[in-house]
C-alpha cells in the first residue's frame, strides 16, 4: 500500500480500510456497478458488493487476512456477521491454517475453526487439487493457505479455479470465474470525439445521407434516431477522443526499454529460473524495478517542468486540484440508522443530505417569457452577447460542443 492505494493500479478502482489495510479489492473492469459495504469491512476484511446494472444478479465479494498474530475467532467472527446478511457471496481469504478440505495434508487449529464457519453456513470449497502450491517461499517451504470459498446460491456459478505463478509474492494468483447468468441490459455507448480534427464537409454529407434513417413514429424513436445518426456522421468524419478510465492499461512513463525487460523477466521465470538459480534471477527483477523507478522520475520530472512552458497546463490543475481518487463509493447510514444497500440508495441519502426537500411548499411566481426587443440589433450588441456565453459547457448526448 503507498498513500492508501494499492500499489501499481493506483488507476483503478480499490477497496480497502487505511494506509496500513490488511485487505484490499481492486477492480479492474470499469463497466461494473461496486459498492463497498461499509460497516462489514475493515482493516484485513473488505466487502463489497458487484453487479452488471441489475440488482437481481448482484454479488458479495469479501477479501479477508486471518494475521497471523491475531486470534482466528476474531475472523471468523466478522465473516458470521457478513454471511448471515449476504446469500450471494464469494471469500477469498488468506487463513494462515490448515485441512485437508482445501488440500492440506494435515489440520491444525486455525483450519479446524475456518472448518467450523464452512460446516455452519454450507460453503462450498472452490479450491482444487495442484501441484503448485497456493503460498510458497524460498526456505520456509509451501503450503495452502489461501482459500476460496461460496455460498450455496451461488457455489455452482463459480468456475475454472486454479494457481498460478505469474508473481514475484510468496503467494501464488488464484483465478477463477463467476458466471452471473443474467440477461445483460444494453448499455448506452458514450462518445467523445476530436472535434478540431474534424472533417466538417463530411460530416454534414454523412448527415444528409442518413437523413431516411430518422424515425419519426413517436418522440423517444425521433430523438434516439437523430443521435444515432449524428454519432454515425461523428464517427466517419472525425477522429474520437479516448475516455479517461475506460481502460487502466500502459501507464504514462511506461517505455520501450521496460517492455523488452519485462519480456525478459517473464522469460526467466517460465524457464523457472526463480527457482533453481533464485539469485540470477533476482539480480534481474532488481534491475527492472530499478529501470521502473527511474522512468517514473523522468515522467515526473516531465510533468512538473511542462508548466514552465505551459503555465495552465496539466501541472497546475494536479496543483489545484489533485489527484483524482478511485476509491469505490460505500454503503450510508440512512436517517432510520439501517445502512443502505446499492449505489442508487446511497446516493439518495447524500442527494437528500446535502438538497433536502422542502417541507412547506411555497407559491412559486413565474416569470418570462422574455419581453421582445424592438431596437437596433448591431455588432456590438451581437459581441456583447457572444461574449456572456459559456464556451465550456457539456456536450449533449449526441457529443458536440460549443465550438462545433
Amino acid at each position: 500500500m503507498v498513500n492508501g492505494a494499492a500499489y501499481a493500479f493506483e488507476n483503478c478502482r480499490q477497496a480497502g480500510t487505511g494506509d496500513n489495510a490488511g485487505a484490499v479489492i481492486v477492480v479492474l473492469d470499469p463497466n461494473l456497478r461496486v459498492i463497498e459495504i461499509a460497516d462489514l469491512s475493515s482493516q484485513h476484511i473488505v466487502v463489497i458488493k458487484i453487479s452488471r446494472g441489475s440488482g437481481n444478479d448482484a454479488i458479495t465479494v469479501v477479501s479477508a487476512y486471518f494475521k497471523y498474530n491475531t486470534p482466528t475467532h476474531n475472523f471468523i467472527i466478522k465473516l458470521r456477521s457478513i454471511l448471515d446478511r449476504e446469500s450471494r457471496a464469494v471469500i477469498g481469504a488468506d487463513v494462515n491454517g490448515h485441512s485437508p478440505l482445501w488440500h492440506c495434508d494435515s489440520t491444525n487449529d486455525r483450519g479446524s475453526q475456518t472448518v467450523e464457519l464452512i460446516e455452519d453456513f454450507d460453503l462450498t470449497v472452490v479450491n482444487r487439487e495442484s501441484p503448485l502450491r497456493t503460498y510458497e517461499r524460498e526456505g520456509m517451504g509451501s503450503s495452502n493457505i489461501d482459500v476460496t470459498l461460496a455460498t450455496p446460491r451461488i457455489a455452482n456459478l463459480v468456475q475454472g479455479w486454479s494457481v498460478k505463478d505469474v508473481t514475484d509474492s510468496d503467494h501464488n494468483v488464484l483465478t477463477f470465474a463467476v458466471d452471473l447468468r443474467a440477461n445483460r441490459e444494453p448499455r448506452e455507448v458514450a462518445h467523445r470525439y476530436n472535434t478540431k480534427r474534424a472533417d466538417w464537409a463530411k460530416f454534414v454529407t454523412c448527415l444528409c445521407d442518413q437523413r431516411a434513417e430518422i424515425d419519426r413514429s413517436n418522440i423517444h424513436s425521433h430523438a434516439r434516431t437523430i443521435v444515432n445518426v449524428i454519432q454515425s456522421a461523428a464517427t466517419d468524419s472525425m477522429p474520437r477522443v479516448s475516455v479517461a478510465g475506460r481502460r487502466a492499461g500502459k501507464q504514462p512513463w511506461w517505455t520501450a526499454d521496460l517492455t523488452t525487460a519485462k519480456k525478459a523477466l517473464d522469460r526467466m521465470r517460465r524457464l523457472g529460473l526463480h527457482r533453481t538459480n533464485r539469485p540470477t534471477y533476482n539480480l534481474a527483477r532488481n534491475a527492472y524495478v530499478g529501470q521502473i523507478r527511474t522512468a517514473k522520475l523522468e515522467a515526473w520530472r516531465c510533468f512538473a517542468g511542462d508548466i514552465n512552458a505551459n503555465t495552465w497546463g496539466k501541472a497546475f490543475s494536479w496543483a489545484k486540484n489533485g489527484s483524482r481518487s478511485k476509491k469505490i463509493p460505500s454503503t450510508v447510514v440512512r436517517p432510520d440508522g439501517a445502512m443502505t444497500e446499492t449505489i442508487d440508495e446511497t446516493a439518495e441519502v447524500l442527494l437528500g443530505s446535502f438538497f433536502p426537500r422542502e417541507r412547506h411548499k411555497r407559491d412559486l411566481t413565474k416569470s418570462g417569457p422574455l419581453e421582445s426587443y424592438d431596437g437596433e440589433i448591431n455588432a456590438e450588441r451581437v459581441r456583447a452577447a457572444i461574449w456572456r456565453m459559456s464556451p465550456g459547457k457539456a456536450p449533449g448526448a449526441e457529443a458536440s460542443r460549443p465550438g462545433c
